[in-house]
């Protein structure tokens, strides 16, 4: 067992609860355009996890913890949106051309499933992906949970594949699901990995979207950012905005610290602009990367995203899938010289969106007692400047 991972998330969780039961005199102070934020340390009105992540085969799981900090009860309205290739001659479950067989392409795919709960005061919530939650500890229906004053309603279902890797949002509504300015949710999500004899866990903060008091419309359009006015916002932003650039701190591929390493890591981006109410996937955007060596040296990539990205760093510029050529990637400490690094991550895309984007990394150490040889951490990344136009999410 990684005792390490094992400790840091007991200690991590009982930081969370403990903040949590006092969080409720902090949900007012977003007060406009200009306090209000997308960030991992504040409750919020969306939630984004960027990595929901299921195989059973490995040994993975992840645990979803949703947290109210709101002394009234809240509804929730939350979508997966499931990212798993597909291989275009027989179906099968596939993250990059090289897992399917001939000549086939793993194409990738897009698709939301939607479930609504309601929240008691306070309440702290968690479920595995893979399982869901058929009954909630204080479900109307069933009447579970003794001595319960205020009732759950609905339930979580489980990802819809036995292998998944995607994205969950959740969203503050009300009675009728129009989405509410109150900012009142905060959330985690641990993935867990286990070979049956060790295991090993790494957590981020979900990314909070802040909403702007007085601004929302109640529509199913919801107006991230922008101080123009556009057709699908004609009133510019309704929630607080995503970040202009994303600042990623990290070592290079292939590095070492001490007897630690080699060290690799893992980026997952997704959208911040989503249709959820017509499951069809954002224009694609152009991810540019800015990397600064130690030395202060400068090299930069891009790749194309649509719907959601997640891909080792040396893959990032390299054949994806393919550890080959890993050693080459302007992300490897072989080309770089030094051990660690910091790149800018913009998104650029078409010019009627502001292109937003939100993400976490992960990184990847030897060690013995972790699955298959390696422990993780996750790192959330940190944001600078904002956009002038809108992010739009369309709701059901």
């Amino acid at each position: 067992m990684t005792t390490k991972g094992v400790w840091s998330g007991a200690l991590v969780l009982g930081l969370v609860l403990a903040w949590s039961g006092a969080a409720s005199a902090q949900t007012g102070f977003c007060g406009d355009v200009d306090t209000c934020k997308v960030a991992t340390d504040r409750p919020a009105a969306v939630l984004i996890y960027p990595k929901i992540e299921v195989d059973p085969d490995a040994g993975v799981d992840t645990v979803v913890q949703l947290t109210t900090v709101s002394e009234a009860p809240v509804s929730v309205r939350c979508s997966y949106l499931n990212a798993n290739g597909h291989c275009s001659n027989d179906d099968s479950i596939c993250f990059a051309d090289i897992q399917c067989s001939g000549f086939a392409r793993c194409e990738q795919s897009w698709s939301e499933t939607d479930f609504r709960i309601t929240l008691t005061r306070l309440q702290p919530l968690s479920w595995n992906a893979s399982q869901g939650l058929t009954v909630l500890p204080c479900d109307f229906f069933t009447g579970g949970g003794v001595g319960c004053l205020q009732r759950n309603d609905g339930r979580i279902p489980p990802v819809p594949e036995d292998t998944f890797i995607g994205e969950l949002k959740c969203i503050e509504v009300d009675d009728s699901d129009a989405p509410l300015d109150f900012n009142d949710l905060i959330g985690e999500a641990t993935t867990v990995r286990s070979d049956g004899f060790a295991l090993d866990a790494s957590k981020y903060n979900a990314i909070g979207v802040q909403a702007i008091p007085g601004a929302n419309d109640h529509d199913n359009r919801l107006c991230l950012g922008g101080v123009i006015e556009t057709d699908k916002c004609p009133n510019a932003a309704e929630y607080a905005g995503c970040p202009q650039t994303l600042l990623m701190d990290h070592f290079f591929d292939g590095a070492s610290v001490g007897s630690a390493g080699p060290i690799t890591s893992a980026l997952t981006l997704v959208p911040c602009s989503e249709d959820l109410l017509n499951a069809t996937p954002a224009p694609a955007i152009t991810v540019q990367f800015l990397i600064f060596n130690e030395f202060e040296q400068r090299t930069s990539t891009s790749f194309r995203l649509r719907c959601f990205g997640h891909r080792n760093l040396s893959d990032i510029d390299t054949v994806v899938g393919s550890p080959g050529d890993d050693a080459s990637s302007i992300f490897s400490v072989n080309t770089q010289g030094t051990i660690a690094g910091q790149t800018r991550i913009t998104g650029v895309g078409s010019s009627g969106s502001a292109n937003g984007l939100v993400g976490f990394l992960e990184e990847f150490y030897p060690c013995d007692n972790g699955p298959g040889g390696f422990c993780t951490a996750a790192v959330n990344l940190h944001e600078q400047g904002r956009r002038a136009l809108s992010d739009v999410i369309q709701v059901p």
